[in-house]
């Protein structure tokens, strides 16, 4: 090993090819580390493999990790291949990416490998555990014993600040590629179909996109836009994985919607592109990608001021955000939003995409990971 070099041993539940927006973010701070020369060895707690197996990629390793249901079991068994594996002993770091098992794991393992602690928290990692009676104790010590802790939000970087005023947080946000993310013509087409057949010209196209799980807000949005009196202005078009439950509140409104399946996240484009606004409603959350594929793309965002949307939006002129979990402040931007043109809603969009492009890149993100881990 070089002197000065950095080698993480990095563990997370969330890694490809699982899907999902932190999947998505863990490989690509692990991607764009790797490519400023760090190495970073996996360790990835996943239900796909029966066995410990261990693979060489460049610029580090790849362990997998096979979990079922008895996490004390697996950890310990985890702690006899690290210990055996020549290679972890020249790691400089020990980080916990996203999920239970490595906020359980890694604060041990810190201290047994001798190695600081770093920890990324991600919208559920501290908003589920902080007020879960099982989970508070491993968040608290995963804190308390952090040489340095990152979150995904500004908001949730003031909320740590308060309840641990000793720690050293450090707020650095999700970013987007949009060298690879950007709109094919074939994407437009597509979407001017896919509107022509499933959207009235006169109906407001608001889509919902991804695990629409109760944090996000959807079944709040649902009945907001049927008591708002606008419900036959708008079209509903939600694509991803959904509680039942939307399904009978869609019905019982008689709400104008299309349902679409979980997809990958390159099709999403021309179903962003079908949109005339993405809806992100969330009670409380980290930064979704949907909030920044929706952005790069330049279509305006109707979201609640809460974890990155906060960030990114509150700045906007005009934005459409309202107060999270407030009924009459969602139907007020509602009627906002169906009042403004179609010309004010692209520069909104627009003012979107400039925030992103200037605060928001892969550079930013990689160089605030490289400035934690250089000290």
């Amino acid at each position: 090993m070089l002197e000065n070099e950095i080698r993480l041993l990095w563990l997370t539940e969330n890694y490809p090819p699982q899907r999902g927006g932190m999947a998505q973010s863990c490989d690509r701070i692990i991607r764009n580390l790797r490519n400023s020369g760090v190495i970073v060895d996996i360790v990835h707690f996943t239900r796909r493999n029966t066995s410990f197996k261990i693979t060489n990629q460049v610029k580090g390793t790849y362990l997998n990790v096979p979990f079922n249901t008895d996490e004390a079991h697996t950890v310990n068994c985890l702690w006899n291949f690290i210990a055996q594996e020549a290679q972890y002993k020249f790691c400089t770091h020990i980080v916990a990416f996203g999920g239970y098992l490595p906020l359980l794991t890694a604060p041990v393992f810190s201290k047994w490998l001798s190695l600081p602690l770093v920890c990324l928290f991600r919208g559920n990692d501290f908003d589920n555990a902080i007020f879960s009676s099982r989970k508070l104790p491993i968040l608290e010590r995963a804190i308390n014993q952090a040489h340095t802790i990152a979150t995904v939000a500004s908001e949730m970087q003031d909320k740590i600040e308060l309840l641990y005023p000793e720690k050293k947080v450090k707020f650095i946000p999700n970013s987007i590629e949009s060298t690879n993310w950007q709109a094919l013509k074939s994407d437009f087409e597509f979407a001017e179909k896919f509107r022509a057949k499933h959207v009235e010209d006169s109906k407001l196209a608001i889509g919902l996109f991804g695990h629409l799980k109760a944090k996000k807000g959807c079944d709040f949005l649902l009945k907001s836009i049927a008591k708002s009196g606008l419900s036959e202005k708008i079209h509903l078009i939600i694509v991803g994985e959904r509680e039942t439950h939307i399904d009978t509140i869609v019905a019982g409104y008689n709400l104008n919607t299309t349902f679409l399946p979980f997809l990958d996240r390159y099709e999403l484009i021309q179903y962003y592109l079908a949109c005339d606004v993405i809806a992100l409603p969330s009670f409380y959350d980290g930064m979704p990608n949907v909030l920044l594929e929706a952005s790069a793309l330049g279509i305006p965002v109707l979201a609640s001021s809460v974890g990155g949307m906060r960030d990114v939006l509150v700045d906007i002129p005009n934005s459409f955000v309202f107060h999270p979990g407030d009924e009459s402040s969602c139907i007020e931007t509602l009627w906002k939003l169906i009042n403004t043109s179609a010309d004010e809603r692209k520069k909104i969009g627009l003012m979107q995409k400039e925030v992103l492009d200037s605060n928001f890149t892969s550079q930013h993100e990689t160089e605030a990971f490289l400035s934690i881990f250089k000290e």
